[in-house]
């Protein structure tokens, strides 16, 4: 504001609008700064500057800025490139000098990050492969034992079940009294004559 302009308006005014006027001059220089702060600007491929006034996000006014320093007056429609502090690019479409549009730019592989890409995508396919091939294995040493244990289960009920038999038919011996059978041998006298026979060679 000119000196003198702002010594007559010092004299004029009342202290209650003097007052207003600071508060809005100091808001709008405060504005200003937080705007400069905000605005980033990004080198071009063609020698110009985008100037992104605020976050580099769709809805954001933009202008572009020549090589020496003046303004384009049209508002930019196109699509350009960026390159961020972390080295990667993204891709801004603007339209009408606002973002439409931003995505990131997938960086095209060098011939030797391909080859390396390629031997860690063969040697994490093969060490799946390993793994699928060893769970493989144990799943069928698992199963394998599984079956030996029920056959070797219906072998022991089978074993059980006969010893419990023949435990039971040697009780029952052991309950049953044995009837002991008189056996009369007659004399020598009342033999018949093939009885004394038989007697006589020792077959009785």
């Amino acid at each position: 504001m000119d000196l003198t302009l702002s010594k007559i308006l010092n004299k004029v005014l009342p202290n209650d609008v003097k007052l207003q006027l600071k508060k809005e001059i100091e808001a709008s220089i405060k504005l200003q700064e937080e705007i400069q702060l905000m605005t980033k600007e990004y080198a071009l491929a063609d020698g110009t500057k985008l100037k992104v006034n605020g976050e580099l996000a769709a809805g954001t006014k933009v202008d572009v800025m020549q090589a020496d320093g003046t303004m384009i007056p049209t508002p930019m429609t196109g699509e350009v490139e960026v390159m961020n502090e972390d080295g990667s690019m993204t891709v801004v479409k603007v339209v009408e000098g606002v973002i439409a549009e931003v995505e990131p730019k997938e960086m095209e592989m060098s011939e030797e990050d391909k080859a390396k890409k390629a031997m860690e995508d063969e040697a994490k396919k093969k060490a799946e492969t390993a793994m699928q091939t060893q769970m493989s294995k144990q799943l069928s040493e698992i199963e394998s034992l599984k079956n030996e244990n029920k056959s070797l289960k219906d072998t022991v009920e089978k074993n059980t079940k006969s010893i419990n038999l023949l435990l039971s038919v040697f009780k029952t011996l052991e309950e049953t009294p044995m009837q002991e059978e008189n056996i009369k041998m007659k004399s020598y006298e009342d033999m018949t004559p093939a009885e004394r026979y038989r007697y006589n060679k020792g077959l009785m």
